[in-house]
């Protein structure tokens, strides 16, 4: 074909035939002579005799995209162009950036993108290159068949913002009396604020929801003993210093439907997934959209991913194909996820034309779906031969291709995602295939419904959907912001008032408003129930064959495992103690929590609200709050001499372990296990007092120091008093013998700043007037970052080259941690009533855990805390305490393992007999615990999971989350 393609070429007489093969099989990476000619109106064997021989003309820019292909070709020009996209097909272009061919190329890499990410979630590193190689890049590849040694992140197939925890609106306040405003701030950008007011126990809880043209923003928190007011609230979502004056309240009941199809707009519950049908050798679009009859494979695949319905009369969702006149085929695929309804658009169910070689009525379809599935009938060389170059569609943002493999019954899949498609989950780890097919259904799900979420925040559909909220909010503040539908807020008036009217004659009047707007909110939420609207279709309102499917339970790398229930105490403070079990502490002293065995109590100091324990060194610190007449200390113990020791310590025992200066301290930070000592940061007043451990780990053998290790090395002095401080260590860059630079991290009111510990020589980081919560300190590929959270966000700063601070990414919360724990590929946030998994590369909410009078205990090998919620009991759905509300709730202790979270291990660890896990007879790496008789020296502590071992070579990845996770990462 190739030669009988140049015999129709002219040749000028200038060049020879062997000449011009010659500069034909050389110029491999010049563009289709077809594309240039549709953009250029000439033929394509025009385009190719001009390209071939215009040496100095720069290759011109691929317009194929742009415009419809002609039905009239030649039988030679068809030839050329199967010819071109085959060879097209060879190109390097497509392989990873770490392989031979594209190092040839010599491809401008830009490492603003994590190693992690880019080997997880795919690279797009080299799409920075020449321009021509930057537009056949486009796409981000994940694969099940890579090879590149990667950190065993566990791939958890999670929705990410699933919608029965993220329609707020829908679910909490619709038929419901709550409140709405609608203003407008200082740059006549209009607003609509929501709150709720929830009453648990006696306490008041609100939910806060802020319409935006950004989007919803939301937030849960629980009321103090005062009642709170609107600029409080403001507040928290950081929008009070953008107003000028406070919003109007709504009055009229009417704004509920309008709030309601704002939050339609974030999303849709209903999805249209394409399905491509290909056969061995197939890589054109018209190739593959001509196929007519199916295979066995393909029909077992088309049977895995849902159920055949007949369309005519069909009632359920329809994804926009016919059901009364048979106009888009007689049958499809429909099937329910996790509260969605997906219908597929099956190439080979459509209507096919012999006279339409394009197939337009099946381009139709599939051509406008986000996600596009290819079934590639053949081996893993046949799928890796698709490009999504060859499919002409610019609504289409991601392809998953997928084979099967009837060798060892395994399922292949490789996705291809627009380079600017934010990163998604699940990442794509079986590197043999999946062999469990409902595993790989699910796989495959979440990954193209999370694909198509992730597709909205492209500019393309984000400046659409901005531009529906604009038109929304501003037809709200024409029809409620001015007349008698609304009023003035007033400036002190509390939520608790309710929506009532000042004055004995406006009661009666009063009431009947509130059952007016209470009715219009159910009758709203009554008939989206009926009509089966997204968001709102419920197990109950479906067939007994159309049941969805129940979301899984128990699976979920974060779900707590029991480890002590039913405590009649109140835990505060706590850690964990390798070998031996828990350290927690209460008002009414200290408990060693052993695996086996009974409380037992070594602690009479009270209250002890802060405790850390390095099994390395054999020594605990611990800082006392003040009561009574005894002030606030921290204190320095011996684990040994606690362990062995038959007698209660108290206070007059305790004496001579105490820091003098630390007296009237608030709180403490300890330096990373992964630092190169143990150092301690006390905060006096507005004073930060910095201690030095002297002993090396060797030599705790030969000493019985308590606070006479810790020598004084600097004191700092500041105008606000610090809130939050965290130890941080930076070593110069391509030094590494130097000694490292000690760093203090500290927030308070006005904003967080670095100091350096030597040379008190201090750099602000971020300026913003808040109430800082937590700081921590994060190394990824060998550059320091830092995760400062305040109110209700995440900020990630980066470390730039010119020693700047850069914000690298953001995380909105739905409530207000007090910690928030990174472990790649999740982040979690622990307030005061929930726990918020959300996704580490791209902030999506994963799930939301409501504990009442949750407690944070430790982190340092697992992850434990306390609440009063049995988590595993028949009341999965109850957000209150389980005890009576006069009777003093009994407490439990809950773990998530880091095998889990952070992988290596995960998958081990997670076969393993729920009852034995539950039992807490394994550590964090999977081996039993057992108890030791001293700890008061390294050879007799267990190795811990986290703490860094061996040089470079021994780390896939340097990657260090606060020193806080395994050794994978």
């Amino acid at each position: 074909t190739r030669q009988r393609l140049l015999s129709l070429v002219p040749q000028p007489p200038s060049i020879s035939r062997e000449d011009a093969s010659d500069l034909e099989s050389e110029n491999g990476d010049c563009k289709s002579p077809a594309s240039n000619a549709e953009a250029d109106g000439t033929s394509p064997m025009d385009s190719l005799h001009s390209e071939m021989f215009d040496k100095d003309e720069s290759p011109k820019s691929c317009s194929r995209y742009g415009s419809r292909r002609a039905t009239d070709f030649s039988q030679a020009d068809n030839d050329l162009r199967r010819f071109l996209a085959s060879r097209k097909s060879k190109d390097t272009v497509y392989l990873d950036p770490g392989s031979p061919a594209t190092s040839t190329m010599d491809l401008k890499k830009e490492f603003n993108h994590s190693v992690i990410h880019r080997r997880i979630y795919g690279s797009v590193e080299a799409l920075e290159g020449e321009e021509r190689i930057q537009r056949n890049r486009r796409f981000r590849i994940e694969s099940s068949g890579e090879t590149e040694e990667c950190p065993d992140i566990p791939p958890t197939a999670v929705l990410e913002n699933p919608e029965h925890q993220t329609r707020w609106y829908y679910k909490y306040f619709l038929g419901k009396l709550h409140r709405n405003y609608v203003g407008q701030d200082a740059n006549k950008n209009i607003y609509i604020l929501s709150i709720l007011e929830e009453k648990s126990f006696g306490k008041s809880q609100y939910r806060a929801v802020l319409w935006t043209t950004q989007g919803p923003k939301r937030i849960r928190f629980r009321g103090q003993d005062k009642s709170i007011t609107l600029k409080q609230i403001l507040c928290k979502f950081s929008w009070f210093s953008k107003l000028d004056r406070l919003p109007r309240e709504v009055l009229s009941p009417n704004i509920q439907k309008d709030i309601l199809w704002l939050e339609k707009q974030e999303g849709s519950s209903s999805f249209k997934f394409g399905v491509i049908y290909a056969k061995p050798g197939q890589i054109m679009d018209d190739e593959l959209l001509s196929n007519q009859v199916e295979s066995d494979n393909f029909n077992n695949f088309l049977e895995l991913l849902g159920q055949r319905i007949r369309l005519k009369g069909w009632t359920r969702y329809k994804g926009g194909l016919d059901v009364k006149g048979d106009m888009t085929g007689e049958y499809s695929v429909y099937t329910r996820f996790e509260e969605h309804e997906i219908m597929y658009h099956v190439s080979t169910f459509l209507p096919y034309s012999i006279e339409d070689t394009q197939q337009v009525e099946r381009k139709r379809h599939i051509g406008n779906d986000i996600v596009n599935i290819i079934f590639v009938d053949g081996s893993r060389e046949d799928l890796s031969r698709f490009k999504p170059l060859f499919i002409k569609s610019q609504f289409t943002h991601v392809y998953a291709v997928v084979c099967y493999q009837p060798e060892d019954m395994s399922y292949h899949l490789t996705v291809y995602s627009e380079k600017s498609v934010p990163l998604y989950g699940p990442s794509i780890n079986y590197h043999n295939g999946f062999q469990d097919h409902q595993e790989f259904r699910r796989f495959l799900l979440v990954k193209c419904i999370n694909g198509e979420k992730a597709t909205y925040n492209t500019q393309v559909f984000a400046t659409k959907r901005e531009r529906t909220y604009q038109l929304l909010l501003n037809d709200s503040m024409e029809q409620y912001g001015v007349g008698e539908e609304s009023r003035p807020a007033k400036d002190r008036m509390s939520l608790s008032d309710g929506v009532s009217e000042s004055g004995r004659i406006y009661r009666r009047k009063d009431n009947s408003r509130k059952d007016v707007f209470v009715k219009v909110g159910q009758s709203l939420k009554l008939e989206n129930m009926v009509s089966g609207e997204p968001g709102s279709v419920t197990a109950g309102t479906l067939s007994r064959e159309q049941k969805p499917e129940k979301r899984s339970s128990g699976t979920k790398p974060w779900d707590p495992l029991s480890v002590h229930s039913s405590l009649q105490i109140e835990i505060i403070a706590g850690d964990s103690w390798t070998g031996v079990g828990l350290l927690v502490t209460a008002k009414e002293g200290g408990w060693i929590l052993r695996q086996n065995g009974p409380p037992e109590k070594v602690l009479s100091l009270a209250p002890i609200v802060q405790v850390n324990i390095m099994e390395s060194l054999g020594i605990m610190v611990f800082r006392t709050e003040k009561a009574c007449k005894d002030i606030s200390q921290v204190y320095v113990y011996r684990l040994s001499e606690l362990e062995t020791n038959n007698k209660i310590l108290g206070r007059d025992e305790l004496r001579e372990h105490g820091l003098e200066l630390s007296k009237g301290c608030a709180g403490y930070s300890v330096s990373s296990r992964e630092h190169s000592g143990l150092r301690l940061a006390i905060t006096v007043g507005r004073r930060i007092l910095v201690y030095s451990w002297t002993h090396a780990e060797e030599w705790m053998d030969f000493t019985a120091d308590t606070i006479q290790g810790f020598q004084l090395i600097q004191e700092l002095n500041f105008l606000e008093q610090p809130l939050v401080v965290t130890l941080i260590e930076r070593k110069p860059k391509g030094d590494r013998s130097a000694e490292e630079d000690i760093s203090l991290a500290v927030g308070s009111r006005k904003g967080f700043e670095i100091i350096e510990v030597n040379s008190g020589q201090r750099q602000e980081i971020l300026t913003v007037e808040c109430e800082p919560s937590d700081i921590k300190e994060i190394w990824e590929d060998e550059r320091e970052e830092l995760l400062i959270t305040h109110s209700c966000t995440s900020l990630l700063l980066r470390a730039e080259e010119k020693g700047t601070w850069g914000v690298h990414r953001e995380i909105q919360w739905n409530c207000q941690p007090k910690q928030v724990i990174p472990a790649f590929s999740y982040t979690l946030a622990f307030s005061p009533d929930t726990v918020e998994v959300r996704s580490t590369i791209n902030g999506s909410l994963l799930q939301t855990l409501n504990l009442p009078k949750l407690s944070l205990i430790a982190n340092k090998d697992d992850i434990y805390f306390t609440t009063t919620k049995m988590i595993h009991n028949l009341r999965k759905n109850c957000d209150m305490e389980p005890m009576s509300k006069f009777c003093d709730p009994l407490y439990n202790i809950y773990r998530i393992p880091w095998a889990l979270l952070a992988g290596q291990t995960a998958r081990s660890f997670a076969s393993m007999d729920r009852n034995s896990q539950e039992a807490g007879l394994f550590s964090a790496n999977g081996q039993a615990l057992g108890s030791t008789s001293s700890l008061g020296s390294k050879q007799a502590t267990p190795a811990s999971p986290n703490t860094a071992q061996g040089g470079e070579s021994e780390r896939i990845s340097s990657i260090r989350w606060g020193g806080e996770v395994s050794n994978s990462l």
